[in-house]
């Protein structure tokens, strides 16, 4: 049997060094540098997240798991490094490429991100009537069946400020997940919520993934979330990966940062 490495060490990744028939990294960030004034956030950050994969990403206050996702959503541009998703590098390719990327993902954004000038039903709609494939007809139904999925039908009509912060988070969920996608990025998609909803939402983020196979990052600190949904686990510190692998090896880790974060009974998000 091949040795891939002790679990213990704190550079072991869950998934062994890639051979003929591993699975395919779609998405790799090498080397990602990213300081807000003199203040440092990404020092080096590199990671690969397979094609297929739900990765959380946890790590405690300032460890840079927003801003990554940031990053990856072309929200903010790194000081230096690469960013390559589905084998474009966001960082040196053309804005038509780009967008072609972007049309690829779906983003929770930690607020909600909704529009303050719309209604829930037409911040959700919006993107559809963009596009113009569907009918009006087929936009109610659409924007029905996610509003219904995420626990806020009755909502439809409200405008975002009128929301509590649970509900805008989950508005903010149904119009992340209103077009099939490859990739979706979610950003503490549970805080805010009560006990009951987030039970039901990470029940549905784990739907979909499987239901559309495709490549997911959950930044949370949110530990049930971690252990109930993610296939692996990237843990932050100062700026950097210290250690990836599934749930139950990080909270067995011989590395004392990692070990006292999983043995918490939460932590704190950036």
């Amino acid at each position: 049997m091949t040795d891939h490495g002790d679990p213990r060490d704190p550079s072991f990744s869950a998934h062994p060094s890639p051979a003929v028939d591993a699975p395919e990294a779609a998405i790799r960030i090498e080397d990602l540098y990213k300081s807000f004034g003199l203040r440092p956030v990404l020092r080096g950050f590199t990671l690969d997240v397979l094609r297929g994969e739900m990765l959380a990403i946890v790590g405690g206050s300032g460890s840079g798991k927003s801003v990554l996702l940031k990053h990856l959503a072309g929200l903010i541009r790194p000081d230096r490094g690469r960013i390559v998703i589905d084998g474009v590098d966001l960082v040196g390719a053309d804005r038509e490429k780009v967008q072609e990327i972007h049309r690829k993902i779906g983003y929770l954004f930690q607020e909600g991100g909704l529009l303050n000038s719309l209604s829930i039903f037409d911040n959700l709609a919006l993107p559809l009537r963009e596009a113009g494939a569907l009918s009006e007809d087929e936009i109610r139904e659409r924007v029905t069946d996610r509003l219904r999925r995420v626990g806020v039908t009755e909502s439809e009509s409200k405008v975002p400020s009128e929301l509590s912060g649970g509900m805008r988070k989950r508005a903010g969920l149904a119009r992340a997940i209103m077009e099939e996608r490859s990739f979706f990025f979610f950003d503490e998609p549970t805080s805010a919520l009560d006990p009951l909803s987030a039970t039901s939402i990470r029940s549905l983020i784990r739907e979909l993934h499987d239901q559309w196979h495709s490549t997911s990052l959950v930044v949370t600190h949110d530990l049930t979330l971690v252990a109930s949904v993610a296939d692996r686990v990237a843990f932050l510190h100062e700026g950097k990966v210290r250690q990836t692998g599934t749930f139950e090896q990080l909270s067995r880790s011989e590395d004392e940062i990692v070990r006292k974060f999983f043995e918490a009974d939460g932590c704190i998000d950036l």
